[in-house]
């Protein structure tokens, strides 16, 4: 029982930020609003400086929502097209996990295999 306490090697921890989530996960993909008001609130924050972060949110939901669906055109594409990107980069992830869980179970299988002729090798006593 002690000996196998011995062995057990500690589990690798992946970086994470304070929330916990980890930093070797895809970004989310962006909503079609989020790359619009990306794009236009720069543009807003020079007309008027004078708006505080709250009013230039509110702001930008008023404009997103009386936008023509020709005007959002754009912006649900750039949305798609990183929709795309995120699912490509999880089944990616997703992938490189299965192939790093092979490769530590075939070692496993290989260290405890070595184990096994080491005890038959040695003469008994």
């Amino acid at each position: 029982m002690l000996f196998a306490l011995a062995e057990q090697k500690p589990k690798e921890r992946t970086p994470t930020n304070a929330r916990g989530k980890d930093f070797k996960e895809p970004k989310q993909a962006a909503s079609a609003f989020a790359f619009y008001s990306r794009h236009y609130r720069t543009q807003l924050k020079r007309e008027r400086p004078n708006l505080t972060q709250l009013e230039v949110a509110k702001t930008l939901e008023a404009m997103w929502e009386a936008a023509s669906p020709e005007e959002k055109i754009p912006f649900e594409n750039m949305s798609l097209k990183d929709k795309e990107r995120y699912a490509k980069q999880v089944q990616q992830q997703q992938l490189a996990q299965q192939q790093q869980l092979a490769q530590q179970q075939q070692l496993a299988q290989q260290q405890q295999l070595l184990q096994q002729q080491q005890l038959l090798a040695t003469p008994p006593l």
